[in-house]
């Protein structure tokens, strides 16, 4: 909720009722006085201790009070700027109705108090209760605001959130797009809104399978946010991860690494900023590299990352044990051993040492026991895997799918020590807790069904592998599409079991194919000729 909006709805309270020249000397204005200024210096939870004990002081004055709606309204934008959201709707909820009895309920200065309301119970997870919030504030604000008014626009824009946030694409849609028309407008001070529900509608784009669209919105609204909020700004980082996920599920990786890699330079040209913007920049773009095989530009990114956590944080953090596992990968990829066993011990060690063990301590059990896997010492990885697996089925429960992805961990364990038959066991428990935790219908589980298929072929059992590849094709194409990098893999396998069982004809259609979909996806975005499935 906005300061200016509130302040909006204070100068109209109780059609301009103020409080007396008389009272700003008391108590009470003294404790106003401390909330707002320690607003002014962001430190919201003193102006909320203030708030607090102003409202001590008006409580009994009851729901005419000048002051106490007054103390109301100032204390839920301090509890909403402390990300208290909850807390602010009830406080927000005491404010209405005054609102409502002295001014109408269809006043300029409740539709927006309504409109905080909604926002407070969005960002407190409470998204269908704040949806008719939102659409009776929609309808106030289309009475009572002008349609250059961009407050209307972020109404629009959080009803279109929670629509699309409930799997409501089509209903979502067109209230983004009327919120976008009233937001384009050059000078007007709305060019970070205007770059954020850019952003949402990509999103929306992507799961409705269109990239092409997808890609035009997300790629304007990145320009949009540096250029209004700087690279470092957070719309610019979150614009810049939407776009690097429309190039992912397209599979452009060398695309999704340009958004990471453009957005380093420009905080890096921008300096002197604060470092801390570079961290999640850094880690997408090694990310983006380790899936490009790329060793030789990972390698300056990771040494970098790893330096300014340890710097920014000091050594027994998080943070810093997630670098010490990237730092280990590295090393491992690089034929640095040695250097390699040391961080991932590194790793562990700071888990153990901070008493952290969640997903990502776990996860430092698990690519240790894989690299002692890999090093021939199998016995020692594979105590490492099921210890990682014990520790998510006590902190996670029972039916949590990271088992499933630790199951497949211990299976590729099992394929390296040669032991293919155990291999094959611990895939197959895998898939059926994925099938279990996301239905047989998803695409990930085709995925990793696709991928026992190919397992099966190596052991030459071709029937089981095409039975899979089969079960496996019909989910993504029904699912993601036929020009989905997923589709074309899952197609590579199926021929390569048509070629087993000697059917080459079949195996090179489907092999054609598989080029003709690995063609169009490298396709620029903006070319015009790859369309949605």
């Amino acid at each position: 909720m906005s300061r200016t909006a509130m302040s909006v709805v204070l100068g109209v309270l109780f059609l301009g009722s103020i409080v007396p020249d008389a009272l700003r000397a008391d108590a009470w204005s003294d404790r106003m006085d401390r909330a707002r200024s320690a607003a002014a210096r962001r430190q919201f939870g003193q102006a909320v201790a203030s708030c607090r004990e102003a409202l001590k002081l008006v409580e009994g004055e009851g729901p005419a009070g000048a002051r106490l709606a007054v103390t109301l309204n100032e204390l839920a934008i301090a509890l909403s700027e402390a990300n208290e959201n909850a807390e602010a709707a009830r406080v927000l909820e005491r404010v209405l109705p005054m609102l409502e009895a002295n001014l109408g309920k269809e006043h300029q200065a409740v539709g927006r108090a309504v409109s905080n309301l909604a926002q407070a119970r969005r960002k407190s997870g409470q998204g269908e209760a704040a949806l008719p919030l939102f659409e009776r504030a929609i309808a106030i604000g289309r009475k009572t605001l002008s349609p250059q008014d961009p407050e209307l626009a972020r109404r629009l824009m959080g009803g279109a959130i929670i629509h699309h946030a409930a799997g409501r694409l089509d209903s979502a849609r067109p209230l983004y797009d009327e919120a976008l028309k009233l937001l384009d407008r050059p000078g007007d001070g709305t060019r970070l809104e205007l770059a954020v529900c850019l952003g949402k509608r990509a999103e929306l784009l992507l799961a409705k399978n269109d990239p092409v669209e997808a890609a035009k919105d997300a790629e304007r609204g990145v320009k949009e946010a540096i250029a209004a909020g700087g690279p470092a700004s957070k719309e610019a980082l979150f614009l810049t991860g939407g776009l690097a996920s429309v190039h992912r599920a397209t599979g452009r990786a060398d695309r999704e690494a340009g958004c990471w890699r453009t957005l380093v330079e420009a905080i890096d040209a921008g300096r002197p900023v604060d470092e801390q913007a570079l961290l999640v920049p850094l880690h997408q773009l090694a990310n983006v590299y380790w899936r490009l095989g790329n060793a030789a530009e990972v390698g300056p990114v990771i040494r970098r990352s790893h330096a300014l956590r340890v710097k920014l944080f000091g050594q027994d953090h998080p943070a810093v044990a997630l670098a010490e596992e990237e730092s280990g990968a590295l090393a491992e990829v690089e034929g640095r051993k040695d250097q390699a066993r040391r961080h991932y011990e590194s790793a562990v060690a700071i888990w153990n040492r901070i008493g952290v063990e969640d997903a990502r301590a776990i996860h430092a059990l698990l690519d240790f026991g894989d690299f002692l896997a890999v090093s021939g010492e199998t016995r020692e990885g594979k105590v490492l895997i099921k210890r990682a697996f014990e520790a998510t089925r006590a902190t996670l429960g029972p039916d949590c799918l990271k088992l499933a992805e630790i199951m497949d961990r211990l299976g590729t364990v099992l394929e390296r020590a040669g032991d293919r038959q155990r291999a094959l066991k611990a895939h197959e428990r895998a898939l059926e807790r994925w099938k279990k935790g996301l239905g047989e219908g998803h695409p990930r589980v085709a995925v990793r069904t696709a991928e026992l298929g190919r397992l099966y072929l190596a052991v030459g059992a071709v029937d089981r592998a095409q039975k899979l590849n089969d079960e496996a094709l019909g989910v993504l194409r029904s699912t993601v599409g036929t020009n989905h990098a997923d589709t074309a893999r899952a197609l590579e396998g199926q021929a390569q079991v048509y070629r087993a069982l000697g059917y080459l004809d079949h195996a090179q259609m489907m092999e054609s194919e598989v080029a003709i979909i690995r063609a169009r996806l490298a396709r620029p975005a903006g070319d015009g000729r790859s369309k949605r499935n």
